[in-house]
């Protein structure tokens, strides 16, 4: 599998900003490219224990409130 074609002016700017917070253009190191996958959101691939579903990281919506008074105004 080739790589993707990368424009000359992005190339430079990556090698640039790498440089300049020193780290390597390439990550190679599984065990780092297994963290970023995390922070990305990719699965692991490991099942759950006993195939529970992953929690929910949803924030639950509020109930609905009803309107002030007993009659809502102006629908």
């Amino acid at each position: 599998m080739s790589p993707l074609p990368v424009d000359d002016a992005v190339a430079r700017w990556v090698a640039k900003t790498c440089r300049a917070q020193g780290l390597p253009e390439k990550i190679t190191d599984p065990a780092v490219l297994g963290q970023i996958g995390v922070l990305l959101g990719a699965r692991t691939g490991k099942p759950r224990a006993h195939g529970a579903p992953a929690p929910s990281t949803r924030i639950p919506a509020a109930p609905s409130q009803p309107p002030l008074g007993l009659h809502p105004v102006r629908i």
